[in-house]
């Protein structure tokens, strides 16, 4: 089994960032390549560790803070039962008929329990100017959880099959409007509250107003950013965090600033080198002319902001490490010898985390330098 708090969803091998699946021999995961790499076997749910240190040239697949433990299934039958349940949950969701009516309902019961919660600690209702729906209780988290998966469910099937195609191809919009943002440091201009001019902004940040003007526009209407008057500028909750939130900044910036302009170059990477797992054939190379740790290794600032993006990546709900921690029946591997490797583990804040809920485990960080 593969346990991961980055996402659930599979990566393309092909952007150079997410490696390729873990490959292997009957039971044995090989995290770094094709061949047999499990040096030490622990018995029972095992962790196969490969004793060398993992060298640039060795095939990446180090997906950060991956831990690989041994299934006592075989791969071809895992592989097997995974693409049978995938079948059947994507039945399911074609052939559920919901009404409007029946979601919007189901909206109302976990808001309510929201504005409840928000009440009993005397907080203002969330807005755009403020965020108050910080540090919530899990059942309280689970409610919000279901107001933003049923909403956005209700907005898909409002928008019908031609909008919700549409609405996608112009992400890019706000996109390109995050990435100004992020690029001029735009948030640093505008005063954390009051307002300031248009005019003032574009003088500061060096973007022409009219350009400047077009380019906030996108963002505004995600909330980034308000118009208090034609000619001013002020923040919104989301664009104050861009400036007391460093970490927040920098894992805008890697998305929008390193990761997106790689993803353009994933069609072409897809036709030059098919399913390659070379890490100098993927879209990260042919957008930096070299694989993505040689980069980060040569660019001491974007190694950096790759640092804090990760940091800022697990402090959501969505990334917590809480998930990874009771995702998995840690318990049954703690015992006195049992070793976990954390292939790519950076700074070592996942084993860090996991050690805090295990006694006799030890657990080994593996990265380049």
């Amino acid at each position: 089994a593969r346990t991961t708090p980055r996402s659930s969803k599979e990566h393309s091998s092909s952007l150079g960032f997410w490696p390729p699946r873990p490959t292997g021999r009957n039971q044995n995961f090989s995290p770094l390549g094709e061949e047999d790499t499990s040096d030490l076997v622990y018995p029972g749910n095992s962790v196969h560790i490969k004793k060398s240190s993992v060298s640039e040239d060795a095939n990446p697949a180090l997906e950060l803070n991956t831990i690989y433990v041994s299934s006592n299934v075989n791969i071809e039958t895992s592989k097997k039962l995974f693409s049978n349940l995938i079948g059947f949950l994507s039945s399911l969701t074609i052939n559920i008929m919901v009404s409007f009516t029946s979601l919007a309902e189901e909206i109302l019961v976990s808001a309510r329990q929201l504005d409840e919660h928000l009440a009993s600690k005397d907080l203002a209702p969330s807005s755009f100017d403020q965020d108050t729906l910080v540090g919530l209780p899990k059942g309280i988290e689970a409610a919000r959880d279901n107001v933003i998966n049923i909403t956005q469910t209700l907005k898909q099937l409002a928008l019908g099959a031609g909008g919700r195609a549409m609405e996608i191809a112009f992400t890019w919009t706000e996109l390109l409007s995050l990435h100004a943002i992020y690029s001029f440091r735009i948030a640093d201009v505008v005063p954390l509250s009051g307002s300031i001019t248009y005019s003032a902004v574009a003088s500061q940040t060096c973007i022409p107003e009219s350009s400047l003007r077009r380019l906030l526009r996108p963002a505004m209407s995600s909330h980034i950013f308000t118009s208090p008057t034609p000619d001013t500028v002020a923040h919104t909750a989301t664009s104050r965090l861009l400036v007391i939130s460093p970490d927040l900044h920098d894992g805008i910036g890697l998305q929008v600033d390193e990761l997106a302009p790689v993803a353009a170059k994933t069609v072409e990477a897809v036709r030059k080198f098919r399913d390659s797992g070379e890490p100098h054939e993927t879209a990260f190379a042919l957008q930096n002319d070299m694989p993505i740790f040689e980069a980060l290794g040569k660019y001491p600032e974007r190694g950096r902001r790759f640092g804090a993006a990760m940091r800022c990546y697990t402090k959501g709900e969505g990334y917590d490490l809480r998930h990874l921690i009771e995702g998995y029946d840690w318990a049954s591997m703690d015992r006195p010898g049992a070793v976990v490797v954390d292939v790519g583990g950076g700074h070592g804040s996942v084993s860090q985390a996991l050690a805090r809920s295990t006694k006799h485990i030890q657990y080994v960080v593996q990265d380049l330098p």
